[in-house]
């Protein structure tokens, strides 16, 4: 401590200083200035419209929209996407200010006598404080808020996964519908053909009013059954087009797909092998673990107090001398040592353990279930294609054969026709339940198992470049 008797200064510099330096305090900081953005509620929703209206990039009216086109309008219009989105550039944002180097203080104000003085009943005092943090806790801060960046990339990393996986799933459920369409039409022109047959055969005797009917019946239900199919078929391309955000009215033709050709089943340990890599949920809570261990290293070094220091300038009152002080400080970890803040990030360290493990395990249990699903399916639509559907064309064959012959009925046509449209439609819905279940494994999975124009994952959006990551042994 510096004692200088040097007089006091006249009270109207002293007060034109104090001034000063609440003046220079907030000129010599970089605040940022409050900006409003207010939200217009309709502006925006018409605006939500018009972007709905439009077609995919590069698509002109009547122009057919590829897989690759669909996987572009995807990674730019996807409505959960953008969602994920926004919350990385939030975390980065967060991420991207760095932890300061010291904490400033500043405190100035007069010290004033009461009482019998001779001297001077007022003098002004001065004081600069300046926190260091201490134990790496500026690192661990840095680090710990890189981590939660990270893991909001890695969110919307595998909902873009996700959402192409299920991008490729609508892409065939519309082929498929698309086929059962036509598969109906043509069940229903088959039995137009026989109500016809049997119409004149009632004009040649053979047949009676009875018959007729009853044909008429299973041929409106037949047209029934288109009219179901084009349903299916206007609902899928819906939801395909709710996933690439484009409006129901907008000119879009998508192109004719032909459902690719099924490989082989992957063995169990081969698609155990790709979990790590690619399933979703272990993917964002490896990461989410990584954050837990920055957490609990950030407690830690919050146990050890940080050293404060600063400068100290203020006289005494009824004295004319000043006083100048160093004082330096810091806090006694008697009895606080942040052990609550240190028990809750280990306790959370533990938990993302616990339900990494427990994720591990359901995916496992969900590959195994949509393996054992995908054989099952298989066996069922090939029974209905190699022996069932044969076995039903020909008696629907052979009863029209003898009704033209004059003996048989039209009953049993009608029956034998029915049973061959209900088989028919069951053996398309069949191969349909056998593709879902390929498409079950690849969501069980996280990677594509199925050639769709390319067995790889498409370029993420540019604003998912992974951030560069300070190198911690415990994180990998």
């Amino acid at each position: 401590m510096l004692v200088s008797r040097s007089p006091a200064p006249p009270r109207r510099w002293r007060r034109a200083r104090l001034r000063c330096c609440c003046l220079l305090l907030p000129a010599g900081c970089g605040f940022a200035a409050y900006r409003p953005q207010p939200l217009d509620a309709r502006a925006t929703l018409a605006e939500a419209g018009e972007q709905r209206a439009t077609l995919p990039d590069g698509l002109a009216p009547g122009q057919v929209l590829t897989f690759a086109g669909a996987t572009d309008r995807l990674r730019d219009r996807n409505a959960e996407l953008r969602t994920r989105i926004a919350e990385v550039v939030r975390a980065r944002a967060v991420a991207a200010v760095p932890t300061p180097w010291l904490q400033a203080s500043l405190q100035v104000g007069p010290n004033i006598g009461l009482g019998d003085l001779d001297g001077h009943r007022i003098v002004p005092f001065v004081q600069l404080g300046l926190t260091l943090p201490t134990a790496g806790k500026r690192a661990g801060q840095d680090d710990l808020l890189v981590a939660q960046a990270e893991v909001a990339r890695i969110v919307a990393a595998v909902t873009f996964r996700q959402a192409w996986l299920e991008l490729r799933r609508r892409w065939i459920e519309v082929a498929w519908a698309r086929r059962g369409v036509v598969l109906r039409r043509g069940v229903a022109d088959a039995a137009a053909l026989a109500l016809q047959a049997v119409r004149e055969l009632v004009e040649a005797g053979a047949a009676t009013a009875l018959d007729v009917s009853l044909l008429a019946v299973g041929e409106a239900r037949a047209r029934a059954e288109v009219t179901a199919g084009e349903r299916d078929a206007a609902m899928a391309e819906a939801a395909l087009r709710e996933l690439l955000d484009v409006a129901l009215a907008a000119p879009m033709l998508l192109a004719e797909v032909q459902p690719p050709a099924l490989p082989a089943v992957p063995t169990l340990d081969d698609l155990r092998a790709r979990l790590v890599d690619h399933h979703p949920e272990l993917l964002r809570l490896r990461a989410e673990y990584v954050a837990a261990e920055r957490s609990l290293r950030l407690e830690v070094a919050q146990q050890y107090p940080d050293v404060t220091f600063g400068p100290s300038w203020g006289g005494e009152v009824n004295e004319s001398y000043h006083i100048l002080g160093l004082p330096l400080g810091i806090d006694l970890p008697l009895f606080a040592r942040n052990q609550r803040g240190v028990a809750a990030a280990c306790a959370a360290r533990t938990e993302a353990r616990v339900r990494y493990e427990v994720a591990c395990s359901r995916a496992l249990a969900r590959v195994e279930r949509a393996r054992v699903e995908i054989g099952l399916a298989a066996r069922r639509a090939e029974e209905l294609r190699e022996r069932v559907l044969p076995l039903a064309a020909t008696g629907a064959d052979a009863a029209r054969r003898a009704l033209l012959a004059g003996v048989g009925d039209a009953l049993a046509l009608r029956q034998a026709q029915r049973e061959l449209q209900e088989v028919e439609v069951s053996r398309h819905a069949a191969a349909g339940d056998l593709y879902a279940a390929w498409f079950a494994l690849e969501e069980a999975v996280g990677c594509p198992l199925l050639d769709l124009g390319g067995t790889s994952y498409p370029r993420l959006p540019d604003e998912l470049a992974p951030l560069v990551r300070s190198g911690n042994e415990e994180d990998a």
